[in-house]
């Protein structure tokens, strides 16, 4: 009695130059293509130029992302002479308005591409922000610029709570009366002559009659 010869159809791979096949549809290079596609179309492709973008999260945070080329920190760098090999890469965030920029803080950053959350908790809902190298005495050497960006208005509750005002009355203080100062009367300055001088008795040294006539009896 002969064995039947077993099947090895489920262990035998796919024959080469075949496309696999998940749940029946084959991934054709075409398919493959379009995937590729979408990918690079979601995550666009670095900008080899100067590029520095904000982008608006929410009313306490931006986003920062930025490309410089080697050619243009190196530069920067050598305008600082000896501080330029150590001198800070830094994101300069101020507030901003038509005619002027307001409050500015830094945020240290790395990488010539590199991106950044930034905290924001001031009221103020417009900023701009400057890449750049800051040298010993805080001024900036500008890389690239963002343009400005506004940040969505507070909430009631998001809104810093501001000090109550003081009550008129505690902050202005009660005049206190003036003692008008008493002239003393003319009994009182006699009084007070009389007190000054010393006491003396009332008859003279010695008395008008003859002591001796006094007897007792």
């Amino acid at each position: 009695m002969e064995t039947p010869a077993a099947s090895n159809s489920a262990t035998e791979a796919p024959a080469v130059g075949h496309s696999p096949v998940v749940g029946g549809d084959p991934l054709a290079p075409e398919r493959l293509r379009q995937v590729a596609e979408d990918v690079r179309d979601a995550f666009p492709r670095p900008s080899e130029g100067h590029e520095l973008v904000l982008i608006d999260v929410d009313p306490h945070h931006l986003h920062a992302f930025w490309t410089v080329p080697p050619t243009a920190v190196a530069a920067a760098r050598e305008t600082l002479a000896g501080t330029g090999d150590t001198a800070p890469l830094v994101l300069r965030v101020h507030e901003w308005s038509e005619d002027h920029a307001g409050a500015a803080f830094d945020v240290e950053v790395v990488g010539l591409q590199g991106q950044s959350y930034i905290d924001v908790w001031s009221e103020a809902r417009e900023y701009r922000a400057t890449l750049g190298l800051r040298a010993d005495a805080g001024s900036l050497v500008p890389l690239v610029a963002s343009v400005p960006v506004a940040l969505p208005a507070l909430s009631p509750a998001q809104a810093p709570a501001k000090a109550p005002a003081q009550d008129a009355r505690a902050r202005t203080a009660e005049p206190k009366p003036t003692e008008t100062p008493v002239a003393p009367s003319a009994a009182a300055e006699k009084t007070a002559g009389l007190a000054a001088e010393p006491l003396r008795h009332p008859f003279r040294s010695r008395p008008p009659w003859p002591v001796n006539t006094i007897r007792g009896c």
